[in-house]
């Protein structure tokens, strides 16, 4: 996702309507990436690279969808197993000498309002259906 070729992971959910021209995408942080990588460091070439290879089914411009980023016990050993959800808006760029990045609104507590009904679910089952292993962390040991 950034310029030095580095492998980033993270878990993408594109919830798109059929009767409604309405996107909201939801990249989730994962802790199998290396310390200064990571989605919202790598989100503009990310979200580029999701509108490109779904443009088909993407029925709106992209400046309408809805982004989002995912955090939690699956994503850092620090978050002491709080699940944080930052509303993204992507026309406002922060830049920095390691890149740049979004600004963000943090949510703290039901997604699902932010979300248009749509429930996240527990990760560890998700994450154990597509058979990606992440380790415990500390501080996190119930990370569902």
């Amino acid at each position: 996702m950034n310029s030095e070729s580095i492998q980033e992971h993270c878990l993408l959910r594109l919830f798109i309507w059929k009767d409604t021209p309405k996107v909201i995408v939801v990249i989730s942080e994962l802790k199998s990436n290396a310390d200064g990588s990571g989605v919202a460091l790598g989100f503009y070439g990310l979200s580029e690279m999701i509108i490109e290879r779904f443009r088909r089914y993407l029925a709106i411009d992209k400046c309408e969808i809805e982004w989002f980023l995912h955090y939690g016990g699956f994503s850092a050993h620090e978050s002491l197993g709080n699940e944080i959800l930052e509303k993204v808006i992507p026309e406002i760029v922060h830049e920095f000498g390691f890149g740049k990045l979004p600004e963000t609104t943090r949510i703290k507590s039901n997604f699902s309002e932010y979300l248009s009904g749509i429930e996240l679910g527990k990760m560890r089952p998700i994450l154990k259906e597509l058979n990606w292993e992440l380790q415990d962390g500390f501080g996190d040991p119930e990370w569902e």
